[in-house]
């Protein structure tokens, strides 16, 4: 079974990236931050991201990281509700 959250190093890995460049590219908005409270990326977040750099994202706007909805379930997920 694959991890779901990952390490900023083990995410950067993921990407097959330096640490450096990972964390440039949350930086500038490119790949999602970490999830606040426990400071782990979610790897389904990051695919999410590159599907959508690469042109693979989905039709559906609510699987799309840069939609408010996404947003505030991704920030209701973190606080718990």
């Amino acid at each position: 079974m694959d991890k779901r959250l990952l390490k900023r190093k083990e995410a950067a890995a993921y990407c097959n990236m330096c640490a450096t460049t990972f964390s440039h590219y949350v930086t500038i908005g490119m790949l999602p931050k970490s999830i606040p409270v426990i400071g782990l990326y979610d790897r389904k977040a990051i695919d999410l991201c590159l599907d959508a750099i690469s042109g693979l994202s989905s039709n559906d706007p609510d699987d799309d990281p840069s939609n408010a909805a996404y947003k505030r379930r991704q920030s209701r997920k973190s606080r718990g509700l």
